[in-house]
């Protein structure tokens, strides 16, 4: 199986329920990177089975590890696809306390809750 590390601000959080009751959430996740003074920035698809701890929401950044999955469906008698990441573990980090120009050991984020499932 592949694992993901991902930091990023949560954009969007869509609660569902499933039919047998159990929670699912669809987030996208604004992850950036820079590299030689130039910001390259994505969106990704994130889908959490669980309930969200409470100090995640929309605008808050976070720390996620996960897996990817690709979802295949057919539209219009094409095949489709799309990549999304299924979290396991989502970590809310305060703003401002994860340095990344600062690739030193000593800096770590500052979490206040995690949840695994």
């Amino acid at each position: 199986m592949n694992t993901v590390f991902i930091r990023g601000r949560i954009e969007t959080l869509e609660t569902r329920y499933t039919a047998a009751g159990n929670e699912v959430n669809n987030i996208k996740l604004k992850n950036e990177q820079e590299i030689k003074d130039k910001i390259f920035s994505n969106e990704l698809d994130v889908t959490f089975w669980g309930e969200i701890p409470p100090a995640v929401c929309e605008g808050c950044s976070v720390i996620l590890t996960g897996y990817l999955k690709e979802n295949k469906w057919e539209y219009e008698g094409k095949e489709c696809s799309r990549l999304v990441v299924v979290a396991q573990n989502l970590v809310p980090i305060a703003e401002g306390n994860w340095d990344t120009a600062d690739d030193s050991s000593e800096t770590e984020p500052n979490t206040t809750e995690e949840v695994n499932i």
